[in-house]
């Protein structure tokens, strides 16, 4: 079973969320996070901190050296409108050649479905044709 064991990269800010009123996002870690992890570990609230969801931890389809705190990059499992994916993010750099070349050839082996991976801060994606047209439609209405 694999385990966090150091690896905090959900809490420096790479995904959005809040904790204990205190919002975090791309660039703004988590309010609590302390050089030793978690300030408010025992009693850290459920959403978001307890219901997480990494992608590294639950798929073992993911490589191990792929653990966010050793290739910079946070796999989030999530839906839209019926259609699982998975978020390859960009964790404070630009993601590993390594990292993408695992990707893309997963993907194109079939073992992943519907991917959407970050790349110096764009956002790709490829999958179904569900799948794609619904990040299309989604990609009409962010503003540039």
């Amino acid at each position: 079973m694999r385990a966090c064991d150091g690896c905090n990269k959900c809490c420096e800010g790479w995904v959005s969320g809040s904790a204990l009123g205190h919002d975090f996002w791309p660039g703004r870690p988590c309010h609590y996070k302390t050089g030793k992890g978690c300030g408010v570990y025992e009693d850290r609230p459920h959403d978001p901190c307890q219901t997480f969801h990494c992608g590294w931890l639950q798929f073992e389809q993911i490589p191990i050296w792929m653990k966010p705190n050793e290739c910079g990059v946070i796999v989030v499992p999530r839906q839209k409108k019926g259609e699982h994916y998975l978020d390859f993010i960009e964790a404070g750099e630009r993601m590993n050649p390594r990292v993408l070349s695992w990707l893309l050839n997963a993907f194109a082996c079939g073992h992943l479905r519907n991917i959407r991976w970050q790349l110096d801060g764009g956002w790709n994606y490829a999958g179904s044709t569900e799948f794609i047209e619904i990040v299309q439609e989604e990609q009409k209405h962010v503003p540039v």
